[in-house]
């Protein structure tokens, strides 16, 4: 990933993870396709055009969730596993407040400082990411 990649990966976060959240939850929920039909709609045939396979259902709805969600899965994954490179204690509060979707306004307040420095934080942040990403490569 490239830095700017890394820095929208860092602000958008917060919304990705709870995508990815809610994607899991749909497909561990119990399927309406898998319902089985009673009385005389288990007789009725489907509607012109459509597959009457629950399976074949399911299955087409899987593989749209997985293409959807491939992307997003891995920028989360990306943030997740280079997240213990940052090792000063002030740039650890500013990137987990901006991973659950703190404002930049309120983390400045709560640091006691400006939003302006924040943000520098969190390119040192992406810079930090990017570099070892490239150490993880070289290895």
């Amino acid at each position: 990933m490239t830095k700017n990649e890394i820095y929208k990966a860092i602000s958008d976060y917060h919304w990705m993870i709870k995508v990815l959240i809610n994607s899991r939850l749909e497909y561990k929920s119990i399927s309406q396709s898998f319902v089985a039909k009673t009385g005389i709609e288990s007789v009725m045939p489907n509607g012109k055009g459509s597959h009457s396979d629950p399976i074949y259902q399911e299955m087409l709805r899987l593989e749209k969730y997985e293409n959807k969600n491939k992307n997003i899965r891995e920028k989360v994954e990306f943030v997740q596993q280079h997240m213990k490179y940052i090792k000063h204690e002030r740039d650890n509060i500013i990137l987990n407040s901006i991973l659950c979707g703190t404002p930049m306004r309120e983390i400045a307040e709560e640091l006691d400082t400006t939003i302006g420095a924040v943000q520098k934080r969190k390119e040192v942040i992406a810079k930090i990411m990017y570099q070892s990403q490239n150490d993880k490569k070289s290895q």
